[in-house]
């Protein structure tokens, strides 16, 4: 399993501590500050992938919060990239039934302004944990007609349209390290791809093993075993809430 309990504790104490994300917005703006969130649940049925985190059917929130002179990093006909931004929010896993905080100092938020069809609101980012990090991409789509410019502006809370919103994740993990102490649950990616999970802890060899790469074959690596988990895959859900971009009056 990619994520263990005490992790998503881990994670949820080090990044509460962190700035918000208006704060940080905030320092250096000219002009109005715009906060972009969207609240609501995962879809109960997994679009595609493992779910290691066990989101499907579960509450989150986010926030980002830009300056409103910002300048996109990318343009086209109908949409405008804005990057890097901080994004901070919370998610609650089935792992524990427990919200816990997250942040992604890296964040894409690219706005589209549809002719015609749905606008939308495109996340793209990294939340570190423990090490490795979560790779994640999502999509809101809202009504058409909701977003008057692709630049950054207030819109009134508005539901995402059912079958155009959703969320992918995917964890990133390290590669295998010589002579390395590794823990029981520890997980690298092999050459091929595919998970490795320590099963026996203990320490790694002076060269690489040959992998097995059968899902859950063993591979012995000096006093380490490890178990074949399978291949690294991205999960998708959808995703039911509502979005709302509003001026932050803080001061």
């Amino acid at each position: 399993m990619v994520v263990k309990i005490p992790c998503i504790a881990v994670a949820a104490a080090v990044i509460s501590s962190y700035a918000p994300s208006g704060a940080l917005a905030a320092a250096g703006c000219n002009s109005e500050v715009i906060t972009y969130q969207a609240t609501g649940r995962f879809g109960p049925n997994v679009v595609e992938g493992p779910d290691k985190f066990k989101l499907a059917d579960m509450p989150f929130s986010i926030t980002i919060s830009v300056c409103a002179s910002k300048t996109p990093t990318d343009t086209g006909l109908d949409y405008a990239a804005y990057s890097p931004l901080v994004l901070t929010g919370s998610v609650t896993s089935g792992l524990t039934g427990q919200p816990t905080a997250i942040k992604s100092q890296d964040t894409s938020l690219t706005l589209v302004q549809s002719a015609t069809g749905v606008d939308t609101i495109r996340l793209s980012g990294i939340v570190p944990l423990e090490g490795a990090g979560i790779s994640i991409h999502g999509i809101l789509g809202l009504p058409n007609g909701t977003l008057t410019s692709t630049s950054i502006a207030s819109f009134p809370a508005t539901s995402t349209v059912s079958g155009q919103s959703d969320f992918t994740y995917v964890v990133t993990h390290p590669a295998w390290q010589t002579a390395k102490l590794y823990q029981l649950g520890n997980e690298i990616l092999d050459p091929s791809g595919n998970i490795q999970e320590v099963t026996t802890a203990g320490i790694s060899g002076a060269i690489s093993p040959e992998w097995n790469e059968t899902v859950g074959g063993t591979t012995a690596d000096n006093t380490v075993v490890w178990t074949n988990e399978g291949p690294l895959l991205p999960s998708t859900l959808t995703v039911f809430g509502t979005a709302s971009a509003t001026i932050d009056t803080r001061d």
